[in-house]
């Protein structure tokens, strides 16, 4: 319970500011009524201002949930509620796009996803821009008549010449090798 009204507090805390136990014992008596008469007097027709306020005080459908469990006559409120009702209720409210306080912790993953892709169409191709600069650096080289054997750049090994190497070598006890690491 302390997990849902932290939750239901978190969430209306850009229009209300009050803790917990004001929301607890201020706003829950008020606003469920609110939250609920027009289920049980209009029927269908009233889900729209339900979901106006709850979306005037970035409420989701967890948070009418807890507000109803965390209010004392919830259990008798949820009863005089059509089932009809409620099961459209949660239709409607999953089928339109509502105002977010804040991004939960779970819903993260697509949302970096698409951040990421629209990012990476924004960013130029670096591969590109590498490629078009070693093809002007080749293009300098061969005016200017480098030659290929640069003294600077060392050949590399092939794997064979490398296992021949090590084959022909003596092996060193260990004693050796820890004096060479004191030194």
């Amino acid at each position: 319970m302390a997990r849902q009204l932290r939750e239901v507090q978190s969430h209306m805390r850009l229009r209300v500011a009050a803790d917990k136990t004001e929301i607890r014992l201020s706003y829950l008596p008020a606003m469920v009524p609110e939250l609920t008469r027009p289920l049980i007097t209009q029927g269908a027709n009233g889900i729209a201002d339900v979901v106006s306020m709850m979306d005037h005080y970035y409420l989701t459908k967890d948070c009418w949930d807890a507000m109803l469990e965390l209010h004392l006559e919830g259990d008798s409120i949820l009863k005089e509620i059509p089932t009809a009702v409620k099961s459209s209720f949660t239709r409607e409210y999953k089928k339109g796009s509502h105002p977010i306080a804040f991004q939960e912790h779970g819903k993260l993953a697509p949302a970096k996803a698409t951040a990421a892709a629209a990012a990476a169409a924004m960013r130029p191709d670096i591969d590109e821009a590498i490629e078009e600069d070693f093809d002007e650096a080749t293009e300098t080289s061969d005016e200017t008549g480098a030659d290929d054997d640069d003294a600077l750049v060392k050949p590399v090994k092939s794997a064979a010449k490398r296992a021949g190497s090590k084959a022909g070598k003596p092996k060193s006890d260990g004693a050796t090798q820890r004096k060479r690491r004191k030194v």
